[in-house]
């Protein structure tokens, strides 16, 4: 009997996988992509393929790689992991994107061999992205905590839409003050005539140990005895491995209920935000302990909860949250539908935005699908239901939504629409195959790790590598090798490769076996 749960589909790149034509690759900016957070188990590898080194505990020397296929939005970008040995079929489910920020991906690999998940069954792994042109991708394993360290034994510690990475901040000398890291912002569009302000993003450092770490973290709640529920903060330091801290709340003000699925990250604050209610800011730059929780309450829906039930199943189904320009945005989706067969679809999307040390959201503006125009003369937008709409954190006025002609179980035909908000117009559109998924559930989020991984010919790719020489470079460091199997690994040091070609196995350190 399989435990393997994957889809087929996944064994095989997407069918839209190079359907991108050759203008809008040279006009794109690289500044942000859309991307399928579950991957592909196949082998392809390109300037960004990564490798990961170990022994398997029968003996077997093995590698792991992770290779980005990106493509500018609103074409949905993939990305590949596999054994090198080519049998993509030896994991239990498809391993997935939990997180970016800058530079760094959190990936979920599950390993194990039960039918029910241990929390050792599931490894995460830090794609490091080249911050300098002479770099390579690097993976990185995130060491399994002590037995008992989450409540519950949780056996899943981190998961999609309640992770967030804080980018390399300082730990060294006595300033403890972090200071995250942003690249640069390349100044093209996602259309010749789309233009963005351009601001520069970098803070001066002479010491280039300054920022060198950073936090992947979560929050798990815990009732006392009285039932109050509280939030506990759990984190993996790069530099000073797991914590817990307790939390507190600077106001009266705290959810009643609470279900983060989404986090951002603003000027040093991590946010947890619950599309159906509301965001809990905490700032990572704060020394207080124990650490500070403020509580801003969303936006009220404007989708009417009785008028489409389906609205209501997945709060991500017509709501969003990002980082623009420095200030968190949000945008909900109101969607009339049809009295009956035949009327067009119709919808109106509206923004608020705020500074994250404000304490509520200013409505910034809407538009309906009914004032909108679109370039493309056989896109019929009442003819489409759309959903999931994405804000871009790059294009102040783009929003993607994810459109279908019928919401037909297994129909898999979609499409994604950059609608221009501003301007009122329908900019791009691609073509999406929703193999993988039933109808119209969450497929892909929105990533800015593409400004490190231009393709070294790209002259863009030169905007995104100027910066002072202390952030990043190269580490003489050993690269640790590891024995892995279903979730257990031993650490070995090993010299580091800085090519971009698979080590080779002769190459690889005698590693010990855990039991």
């Amino acid at each position: 009997m399989s435990l393997c749960s994957y889809c087929n589909a996944s064994l095989r790149a997407p069918p839209e996988s190079r359907d991108a034509q050759e203008d809008e690759r040279v006009s794109w900016d690289w500044g942000e992509a859309l991307i399928d957070n579950v991957a592909y188990m196949i082998q392809e590898t390109n300037h960004t393929t990564a490798y990961f080194p170990f022994t398997t505990l029968s003996g077997v020397k093995e590698q792991l790689q992770v290779t980005f296929c990106l493509l500018p939005p609103p074409h949905i970008s993939y990305f590949c992991i596999s054994y090198t040995s080519g049998e993509g079929t030896r994991f239990v489910r498809e391993p997935r994107i939990l997180a970016t920020q800058g530079n760094l991906a959190l990936i979920c690999v599950n390993q194990g061999l039960y039918p029910f998940p241990r929390s050792t069954d599931y490894n995460f792994f830090v794609y490091h992205a080249p911050i300098r042109g002479h770099e390579t991708p690097t993976l990185q394993l995130i060491p399994h905590p002590k037995p008992d360290f989450f409540p519950w034994n949780k056996y899943c510690y981190f998961t999609r839409g309640q992770t967030g990475i804080l980018l390399r901040y300082r730990t060294s000398s006595g300033n403890k003050q972090q200071s995250p890291f942003t690249p640069p912002t390349p100044t093209l569009s996602l259309t010749h005539a789309l233009a963005r302000r351009h601001k520069s993003p970098f803070t001066t450092h002479t010491n280039k140990e300054e920022l060198d770490a950073f936090k992947i973290a979560t929050l798990c709640t815990r009732f006392d005895e009285s039932g109050i529920t509280h939030y506990d903060l759990f984190s993996y330091d790069s530099k000073a491995n797991w914590t817990c801290e307790r939390t507190t709340f600077s106001s009266q003000e705290r959810p009643q209920s609470f279900a983060s699925d989404r986090v951002i990250m603003v000027s040093g604050t991590m946010v947890f935000v619950d599309l159906s209610h509301g965001m809990l800011l905490c700032d990572l730059q704060q020394e207080a302990s124990p650490r500070q929780l403020r509580y801003i309450q969303l936006p009220k829906p404007v989708q009417p909860r009785d008028n489409f039930p389906l609205c209501v199943s997945s709060s991500s189904f017509s709501r969003d949250i990002a980082v623009v320009d420095d200030r968190i945005k949000f945008v909900d989706l109101e969607i009339h539908c049809p009295s009956s067969q035949g009327l067009p679809y119709c919808w109106t999307a509206v923004t608020w935005s705020m500074s994250v040390g404000d304490s509520q959201f200013q409505k910034d503006g809407e538009v309906k699908s009914t004032d909108i125009a679109s370039s493309d003369a056989a896109l019929d937008l009442g003819s489409l239901f759309v959903a999931h709409p994405s804000l871009s954190s790059h294009h102040a006025d783009i929003l993607y939504l994810m459109a279908k002609p019928n919401l037909a179980l297994g129909d898999p035909d979609s499409t994604i629409l950059a609608v221009h908000m501003k301007n009122k117009t329908v900019e791009r559109i691609a073509k999406y195959t929703t193999q993988r998924i039933g109808t119209m559930d969450f497929a892909y989020m929105l990533t800015t790790i593409t400004k490190y991984l231009a393709p070294p010919g790209d002259s863009k790719a030169n905007i995104r590598k100027r910066g002072p020489a202390s952030l990043g470079g190269t580490s003489r460091r050993k690269a640790p090798a590891f024995a892995l199997k279903s979730g257990l690994v031993q650490m070995e040091e090993e010299e580091e490769d800085h090519s971009n070609k698979p080590p080779a196995m002769d190459d690889y350190g005698d590693n010990m076996d855990l039991e």
